[in-house]
């Protein structure tokens, strides 16, 4: 990469690169250890691990788990420095209090917490995440351009309100309130629902052409609610706005909500059984005495 102009998302990204520069020809663990992996993903693109991973999984999902995989080992490595504390502290504090290890101990799945804590947690709310801030490090030091694509994919996407619209063959088709994109979409989790239910999932998009759109997550089917209610909340939550202005602010909310927890607290409030394949909820993010186990009810 150029030595001159450090293009980064945040500032905890453009401190990360100052120091991979600074360090370089050095012989520090950190970033040493972060260029052997970028070398490794470019090398697994090529190698029969990748082809055996990918065929336990559709088409569609398998890229994504690939890719999953390998961010997780970079933000693991970048966690370690004191640099990225700002995110680190607040995910320490929330993992110890929500217990993200899935119903029935927690509402909070560990896909669920891995996203909304690397790729939506935003402390300062200027957008940046640990997840960006590792991708900035990891454009610097250069990998497979076709995985970082992938993994920026994985840090850029977002949760969101979907209504199911049927199925078409073994794909759920979900419409998203507000923006209205529709999706036939491959459910990991092998849930495959009913019309007219409501979804809070994180949908990514097809990766290539011919692929399919991906339900990441364990779908949260929202039950004793209809797209009306929920449509109602949005109406509060995003104001009297037009709609070309709703449509960016929207996406905004999904990810960051109104306060670093706000998502968590409502999935972890919300919370009313579960399947091996879906967990369920109730209750609307703005309304407290709705949601089983807010502090209200409690």
């Amino acid at each position: 990469m150029s030595k001159g102009t450090i293009t980064a998302r945040g500032p905890v990204g453009r401190r990360l690169i100052q120091m991979l520069r600074r360090e370089r020809g050095r012989k520090v663990v950190s970033f040493a250890t972060m260029a052997a992996g970028a070398q490794h993903a470019r090398d697994l693109q090529q190698s029969a691990i990748s082809r055996d991973e990918l065929d336990k999984h559709d088409p569609s999902h398998g890229w994504y788990v690939l890719a999953r995989h390998q961010l997780s080992i970079f933000i693991q490595q970048t966690a370690a420095l004191r640099e990225t504390r700002c995110f680190t502290d607040p995910i320490n504090d929330a993992e110890d209090e929500y217990m993200p290890t899935g119903p029935p101990m927690s509402p909070l799945t560990r896909s669920y917490f891995f996203f909304c804590s690397a790729c939506d947690l935003s402390p300062k709310g200027d957008g940046e995440t640990l997840a960006s801030a590792t991708l900035d490090l990891v454009r610097e030091i250069g990998t497979e351009p076709h995985l970082l694509a992938a993994m920026d994919a994985l840090e850029r996407s977002r949760m969101g309100l979907w209504v199911h619209q049927g199925l078409d063959g073994n794909r759920v088709v979900l419409r998203e309130l507000v923006t209205d994109e529709e999706h036939r979409c491959v459910v990991p989790s092998g849930y495959r629902g009913r019309k007219g239910e409501v979804w809070l999932v994180r949908v990514l998009p097809p990766g290539a052409p011919g692929l399919h759109a991906v339900v990441i997550t364990t779908p949260y089917v929202l039950i004793r609610t209809a797209p009306a209610h929920w449509l109602a909340y949005l109406d509060r939550a995003l104001g009297s706005c037009p709609a070309e202005q709703r449509r960016k602010v929207y996406p905004l909310l999904m990810k960051y909500g109104e306060n670093p927890r706000y998502w968590p607290e409502y999935v972890f409030a919300g919370y009313v059984n579960y399947q091996s394949d879906v967990v369920f909820l109730t209750g609307l993010p703005d309304i407290k005495a709705s949601q089983p186990h807010s502090r209200i009810n409690s």
